[in-house]
């Protein structure tokens, strides 16, 4: 009897155990998949974490490129932008070009040290624009030239003086006004008794094209695209007064030649033709639009009206492949100079001892002055490396104005930016 009360004691004690054991087991695989669960999560959040990193540093190197006109931050300069949180930062940033970078972000978990590396490899992108902002500030500087400048008589100058080569003013009465300087590239700048800086920079002038302004006509005026503007051409040697509101075209070597009073009129020839303005343009000094004139030769020496040079009032433009010879007066209403010169040759300007000139001088070979004039306000560009502005006379006063006006005075990129920008990301992981 107390053997088979033994036999279930130790049965049960058995039971026990084993209920004890698969209980404990149970417990024990219950803390393991906890864990797993909390590691699996933990990594997940990780991912997440660095995952956002990821994004948001993304967003602002997009935003920089923009910004930047299309350059992405240096590493020292992107560490400032993107400092890093509690759940992620910066492991590497490494630059490849202007436009191209790859990108590792950590993301991270502390309590339970766990972490995530998202890394992306991406390339700038955007669209360009060009800003074309003002005139070239060559033309509005005074005297400029890529050769010397010399005026052996007795001047006074309220303009500035910018050579590539020698400035000289000899004979000791010219002078320069206060507020201006004189510049030359060369060792030797002198005018009147006052020396000026020398070994400076050269102003580098740019030399006009005589096909390429001839094509910015054409354009301006619609004739690129609608030749019947010309109405017929004219050909032979051809003479007309009081010519108004209208486009003239040359025929291959045609002669033109204006008189009278001419006033919003324009004359397209090439390289073969030849223009003689003996015209007075808008009388009275009025502003308006003038005589637009493009011919391979333009004359414009003056015939006498009750013994005075004619003038030129308003907006005028001449453009020459070939010298132009000049003794006109150049008037303005408002002492804004509005009349362009422009030759690839020389301009050789005969002064007749009074009149005043309002105008922009450019020339591919030298700009000269014969004899004397009175005030020049405007301005002289001169593309020689030879001497550039001289003459056998002076001038009573030369003066910059506040500003010159002219459609044809070149302009300059000053800006380059995008109209928008961001970034393409190659690869990812």
């Amino acid at each position: 009897m107390r053997t088979n009360h033994g036999i279930a004691l130790i049965t049960s004690l058995i039971v026990l155990f084993v209920v004890a054991t698969l209980g404990v087991g149970a417990t024990f695989l219950a803390q393991m998949n906890l864990r797993i669960a909390e590691n699996t999560r933990s990594h997940v959040v990780a991912r997440y974490h660095a995952e956002t990193g990821l994004d948001t540093a993304l967003v602002l190197l997009a935003r920089e490129f923009r910004d930047q006109e299309g350059r992405f931050p240096t590493l020292t300069e992107f560490q400032a932008l993107f400092p890093g949180t509690g759940d992620y930062e910066l492991v590497s940033y490494q630059l490849f070009a202007n436009n191209e970078a790859t990108i590792s972000i950590r993301g991270q978990v502390t309590a339970r040290n766990a972490e995530h590396i998202a890394e992306a490899r991406f390339r700038g992108v955007g669209t360009p624009t060009t800003l074309a902002t003002g005139q070239d500030p060559r033309f509005g500087v005074g005297f400029v030239s890529n050769g010397s400048i010399t005026f052996p008589g007795n001047s006074t100058l309220d303009l500035n003086v910018w050579s590539g080569n020698e400035i000289s003013f000899p004979g000791g009465q010219s002078r320069l006004g206060p507020s201006f300087w004189a510049r030359a590239a060369g060792s030797n700048c002198r005018i009147g008794h006052t020396p000026c800086q020398v070994n400076q920079t050269a102003p580098n002038v740019p030399r006009p094209n005589f096909v390429a302004l001839r094509d910015q006509v054409m354009a301006l005026h619609g004739v690129d695209t609608r030749p019947a503007l010309c109405g017929t051409p004219i050909t032979g040697n051809q003479t007309l007064r009081d010519e108004a509101n209208r486009i003239i075209c040359l025929a291959s070597g045609a002669q033109l030649t204006l008189t009278g009073t001419v006033f919003n009129l324009v004359v397209i020839g090439d390289d073969t033709n030849r223009v003689v303005l003996q015209a007075e343009t808008i009388p009275g000094g009025s502003e308006g639009m003038g005589v637009t004139i493009v011919s391979g030769t333009v004359d414009l020496r003056g015939v006498r009206i009750n013994r005075e040079h004619t003038t030129m009032s308003g907006q005028n433009t001449v453009i020459a492949k070939n010298d132009i010879y000049f003794d006109k007066g150049v008037l303005s209403a408002d002492n804004t100079p509005r009349t362009l010169l422009a030759t690839e040759g020389n301009i050789r300007l005969n002064g007749s001892g009074g009149s005043n000139i309002f105008a922009t001088f450019w020339a591919g070979g030298e700009f000269r002055i014969n004899g004397t004039i009175g005030d020049f306000i405007g301005t002289v560009v001169a593309a020689t490396s030879a001497t550039a502005i001289t003459g056998r006379g002076g001038v009573e006063r030369a003066r910059r104005p506040d500003r010159v006006l002219n459609p044809y005075i070149p302009t300059i990129v000053t800006e380059e930016g995008f109209a928008d920008a961001g970034i393409l990301v190659l690869s990812r992981r």
